[in-house]
């Protein structure tokens, strides 16, 4: 019975008429195909990095259990008085997010009194302007609770935190 053997070349400087050449640009030199949006590679090595450059995905997303409503103050006209008044008006909805609470105690030395402080931080994406002042509806388990933002956010890489205050009135 005769060897059966098969010769596999693999060609990473990409030919007009091999996979990944100037023929096919959907494919790139690693043989799978790639959005029509990259091209192939230009370069002397014929290897297409574009495929590196591709987004990963935010792994905090997974804990932004709640949604929020961000609404900021704007000038809108009354359309039955003509006047122009503030009023908070949505520029964000059903964003994803996360409240964090952080509880601080301390004991008052001259009454001997413990004081409890909260500090509540809100978890959101890095590429969204909240203004400080803004309004932000957060629901969260099931609640749904009225903060203001208390300053400007601290941006991250794949994060911002803002410092929340709870906001006068109901949602």
């Amino acid at each position: 019975m005769p060897d059966m053997q098969e010769e596999i070349t693999i060609n990473i400087n990409p030919s007009s008429d091999a996979p990944g050449g100037d023929s096919d640009p959907t494919i790139g030199a690693t043989g799978r195909e790639t959005p029509e949006s990259l091209e192939p590679a230009d370069d002397e090595s014929g290897i297409d990095f574009h495929i590196f450059e591709r987004k990963v995905p935010n792994p905090l997303k997974r804990l932004w259990i709640g949604k929020c409503t961000v609404y900021e103050y704007q000038t809108v006209t009354n359309p039955v008085t003509h006047q122009s008044v503030q009023a908070p008006v949505p520029v964000l909805q059903n964003e994803p997010c996360r409240l964090s609470y952080r509880y601080e105690q301390s004991t008052n030395i001259q009454s001997g009194a413990a004081v409890v402080s909260q500090s509540i931080t809100l978890f959101i994406r890095p590429d969204l302007e909240i203004k400080p002042g803004s309004v932000i509806d957060v629901t969260q388990h099931g609640r749904t609770t009225r903060f203001k933002g208390a300053g400007k956010p601290a941006v991250y890489t794949n994060h911002q935190e803002l410092i929340m205050e709870l906001a006068d009135g109901t949602v």
